[in-house]
């Protein structure tokens, strides 16, 4: 009865760490995916509450997203209601500039993606690494110095507008890297970040990408359905071979000791034949307790194999 009780909280607990595991993997992506265009106005920003806020010392960082996954963050200090109220700028919050950025960015992606599939076949260019090819040709980043802070600039096609999509803050420059504190430095690196985050997303937007992901995805989920069925087996195996031991335990006879059995050397080789049977019963404890370990060890890891197979499929 109590062993029964432990796998039922044990599976309850392999579910919850399922679920868990799920709302992690899933949760910022989809809603990432779900953020509106940029069609506001400057008095019409909001926080974006669902935008994720970490805080580091006194800086707030916001990670920026698209198409569902993080490619960089940006910063805003921390300010007291009393410094908010006395000041006068209209610098926005990270989690408002996350929001920002990434409206921009989805917004050239879009483009990118409609280029690909409306000008591109009308050129002839049909093959997707020559689409790649072109697209990088016509996806042009600028990083410039405007009133003294350091922004980037992005314009696709090239023969259109540039964009300005971020700028470099004092918030920005503070947080601690690897690399140049330099504004104009950052804002390149930036740059480069975004440029290549662009081609990419495009990149797995397309077909080939996606039938490869399913193809994973699919040969992830029978790898793992054929890894639990040989746990289950090795399981089901080491169950009998359990039971087997416990009625050979329940079989065994118990020890019989005299006080006098070691009183003479005569005695000696009676001894023997007695414990014998004793050591035998202790031969058999310790193959139970080592089966029953393996078998809640095969038991965890099918679980576990499930857990990460789950959470890898979830942030494909």
């Amino acid at each position: 009865m109590i062993q029964r009780c432990i796998k039922f909280l044990a599976l309850l607990l392999c579910i919850g760490m399922l679920v868990l595991a799920l709302i992690i993997t899933e949760a910022l992506p989809t809603v990432a995916q779900n953020l509106p265009g940029l069609s506001l106005s400057s008095d019409e920003i909001t926080t974006e509450s669902y935008v994720p806020i970490f805080t580091r010392g006194n800086l707030d960082i916001a990670p920026i997203f698209l198409d569902g996954k993080i490619i960089g963050g940006v910063s805003s200090f921390i300010e007291l209601e009393s410094e908010k109220q006395k000041s006068h700028t209209n610098s926005y919050g990270a989690d408002t500039r996350s929001h920002l950025i990434h409206s921009k960015l989805q917004k050239i992606l879009n483009n990118m993606s409609r280029y690909s599939k409306q000008v591109l076949p009308n050129q002839g260019i049909l093959q997707l690494e020559a689409q790649e090819r072109e697209l990088k040709k016509q996806l042009v980043t600028n990083v410039s110095q405007q009133k003294g802070t350091a922004v980037g600039s992005i314009t696709f096609p090239q023969d259109d507008v540039p964009e300005i999509v971020y700028s470099v803050t004092e918030a920005d420059i503070s947080r601690p890297r690897f690399g140049s504190s330099q504004a104009l430095e950052v804002a390149e690196a930036a740059a480069n970040i975004a440029e290549n985050a662009l081609i990419q997303a495009w990149r797995e937007r397309q077909a080939p990408h996606l039938l490869a992901q399913t193809q994973q995805g699919l040969l992830i989920l029978v790898a793992l359905s054929v890894t639990s069925l040989s746990l289950g087996f090795v399981q089901k195996s080491l169950t009998i071979r359990q039971t087997k031991l416990r009625d050979s335990l329940s079989n065994a006879k118990p020890l019989q000791l005299h006080h006098d059995w070691m009183s003479g050397f005569s005695k000696v080789k009676k001894g023997l034949k007695t414990i014998v049977p004793q050591l035998e019963k202790l031969d058999l404890r310790q193959r139970y307790s080592f089966n029953a370990f393996y078998k809640a060890g095969l038991f965890w890891t099918q679980w576990l194999l499930w857990l990460l197979g789950i959470g890898y499929l979830s942030s494909m």
